[in-house]
């Protein structure tokens, strides 16, 4: 028992209600126009979940092309980079993973790095293949080596 002037404390202290912004429900939920109407009253495009994931990766989970579109043309570019701080994957990796194939084409046409890799050491083309998709781990092969190649030939132009 709690003496006078202490706070009580029991069994349910540790369910304290999350608190979960407008504009994090709309993108779990898949509502582009409530994620609009958030964003335009000011909601941040920067925030994360409970779970330490970017909205852009909650997108790209769910695979919802118009909000994960949405958020890549209205928010800073490093989000297409930002790494999920409990595995370390990008939205790249998180698309992979659910095997999203015009979520990962968005990505990757915005400047996702395939090189990057999660907390496991695996890059979002490793990633594809694990979750049984070799066409999109493919894909994803070839954006990168015509990302390599590419870069090749404007070093040699110069």
């Amino acid at each position: 028992m709690a003496e006078a002037g202490e706070p009580a404390s029991g069994p349910l202290d540790c369910f304290l209600p999350i608190v979960i912004p407008a504009i994090l429900q709309a993108v779990i939920a898949g509502d582009l126009m409530k994620l609009i109407e958030s964003y335009k009253n000011g909601g941040s495009l920067l925030i994360q979940g409970p779970d330490h994931c970017s909205l852009l990766h909650y997108a790209a989970k769910t695979g919802n092309g118009e909000i994960v579109k949405y958020i890549l043309d209205h928010g800073p570019s490093e989000l297409l980079d930002m790494a999920d701080s409990e595995t370390g994957e990008t939205a790249l990796h998180k698309a992979a993973c659910q095997r999203n194939r015009a979520v990962c084409q968005l990505l990757v046409d915005a400047g996702a790095s395939l090189r990057k890799t999660d907390s496991k050491g695996k890059t979002p083309q490793e990633r594809a293949q694990q979750a049984g998709d070799p066409d999109l781990a493919a894909y994803l092969e070839s954006r990168q080596n015509y990302k390599i190649i590419g870069h090749e030939d404007l070093e040699t132009a110069v």
